[in-house]
Parts: structure tokens; C-alpha cells; sequence
């Protein structure tokens, strides 16, 4: 009788210590989620800076183009004054 009554706390012991680590894997798996959806978001931000840089860098360069045909355009100007 008493290796069943033991054995019984045991099953109970093992019992409470399945529901405790049932509860911290659920925990841990929202945590996973929520962490998963910042990353996302980073990565939609990430993205969007990059598309940004790239419109900035395309201005840049076509402003680049213009400066230096405008150069040219006044060179051309002074030569034909002459």
C-alpha cells in the first residue's frame, strides 16, 4: 500500500511538473510569435529604407547628370561667344 501511495504522489509530482512545462512551452511559443512579427516588421522597415536609398541615390544621379550637362551647356555658351 504504500509503494502505491508513493507511486501515486510520484504520478501527481509528474502531473503538476506536464502542466507546468505545458504552460511555459505555450508561453514560449506566443514570445515566438511576438517575436516573429517584430522581425517581420523589421524587415518591412529594412526594405522600406532600402527603396528609399535606392529613389535618393537614383535622384542624386540624375541631378549629378543634369549639373554636368548644364556645365556643358555653359561651356558650349562661352565658346560660341568667343
Amino acid at each position: 500500500m504504500r509503494q502505491m501511495d508513493e507511486a501515486s504522489a510520484e504520478v501527481k509530482k509528474l502531473q503538476v511538473h506536464s502542466a507546468y512545462l505545458e504552460g511555459a512551452k505555450g508561453e514560449l511559443e506566443v514570445k515566438l510569435v511576438e517575436r516573429q512579427r517584430e522581425l517581420d516588421a523589421s524587415n518591412r522597415e529594412r526594405r522600406i529604407m532600402e527603396a528609399r536609398v535606392a529613389d535618393v541615390r537614383a535622384e542624386n544621379e540624375m541631378l549629378y547628370a543634369s549639373e554636368e550637362r548644364v556645365k556643358r551647356l555653359m561651356e558650349e555658351i562661352e565658346q560660341l561667344k568667343g
